[in-house]
């Protein structure tokens, strides 16, 4: 049986953005989608502040929103420092992006305003979805091995499988999470080992 190889090519190279008219494209699509999202989390300030709309009650809202705040403020620091050094690279942008929403879903203000809103939840489905698929190809854009994509087609069925159902079996949606982030987690450990090269193994180290 065939082991997988690892490949020794740069990971820049392999994801940077040669067309100059796809990468305008490329970064207007980021830079749109990441606009949406501070749009919604300043939507989320007021609806958070609002007693009878708030699902996560506390007598000190403000308290986390000024925590809220440094912490996206924190994260779209450093994401545009790396931006402004690579913005010719999907891959990293790809990676800013999954950085500041991974951020965001550790925010309560921007939490409790998505699940709170019907509306909104497409939105963030969607964010989870390329969040998880993130896991699956960081850094080298690519899914290997191929099978792995099951995973992500598996996410998406169980997802959809949670709306249908709704909070009859809302016991067991964490733990389903957690197993398709373990999954994840393993597959990841397996192209750590059987396909990166020593730059991509110290990427994914960082």
């Amino acid at each position: 049986m065939t082991q997988p190889v690892a490949i020794g090519t740069d990971t820049h190279s392999q994801t940077s953005i040669e067309n100059p008219r796809l990468l305008r494209f490329v970064r207007g699509i980021w830079l749109a989608f990441m606009f949406v999202h501070l749009v919604i989390f300043a939507f989320a300030i007021p609806h958070f502040l609002s007693a009878q709309n708030r699902t996560f009650s506390t007598d000190h809202p403000w308290f986390y929103i000024i925590i809220d705040v440094f912490t996206i403020g924190g994260f779209l620091l450093f994401g545009s420092f790396i931006v402004a050094r690579r913005s010719d690279n999907w891959m990293v942008l790809y990676s800013v992006w999954a950085m500041f929403f991974f951020g965001l879903l550790n925010c309560i203000v921007f939490t409790t305003f998505l699940n709170s809103n019907t509306e909104l939840y497409i939105f963030r489905v969607l964010g989870v979805i390329l969040l998880y698929s993130f896991m699956l190809v960081f850094p080298d854009g690519r899914l290997r091995p191929r099978w792995s994509l099951i995973l992500i087609v598996g996410f998406i069925a169980w997802l959809i499988t949670s709306v249908t159902i709704g909070d009859e079996w809302s016991s067991a949606y964490d733990v389903v999470d957690l197993l398709f982030i373990l999954l994840a987690f393993a597959v990841s450990f397996y192209r750590y080992k059987h396909y990166f090269s020593p730059t991509r193994r110290q990427q994914t180290k960082w």
